[in-house]
């Protein structure tokens, strides 16, 4: 296993559908309550393992996990996210910075209620946005009100 031989691991976890119904603070702790047990398990096997996880959430488009994605759920989730690991101590970060549009295909021949359509959420997880405005690109921060999402 990894984990025995590893100096630290990245475990990525996003929200579990089963969770995002009840809102973001349920969905917080449902991840929180996975990130814990799994980490304990890791550290069975190798106790001065340093995990650290990453996860996030979607401002737009059709997710996986069932999400309703706005720019105003990403903040939430963002800030809940991070008051829940000052609590418990733990090494979280945020998927991701910047949206990356590459990650889905506007063009692609899967459905548009897809996740791995053309409207996919994969591309909307950053806190940032790319602009282009008249062939001048800019990077603006999701804040709701500067563009609709």
């Amino acid at each position: 296993m990894i984990a025995r031989n590893a100096d630290f691991l990245i475990c990525q976890i996003f929200p579990p559908a089963n969770a995002v119904g009840d809102g973001i603070q349920a969905t917080v702790t449902a991840i929180g309550t996975q990130m814990l047990e799994q980490e304990a398990r890791f550290k069975a096997v190798n106790p001065a393992l340093l995990v650290t996880w990453e996860t996030g959430w979607p401002s737009a488009g059709v997710s996986r996990f069932g999400s309703v994605n706005t720019v105003r759920n990403l903040q939430a989730f963002w800030k809940e996210m991070d008051k829940w690991a000052v609590e418990n101590k733990r090494l979280v970060y945020m998927d991701s910075a910047f949206d990356a549009p590459w990650r889905t295909n506007p063009k692609g021949t899967k459905k548009i209620t897809d996740p791995e359509g053309p409207n996919g959420a994969d591309s909307h997880f950053g806190w940032w946005k790319l602009m282009d405005n008249k062939n001048i690109r800019s990077i603006v921060e999701k804040i709701p009100g500067n563009f609709q999402n």
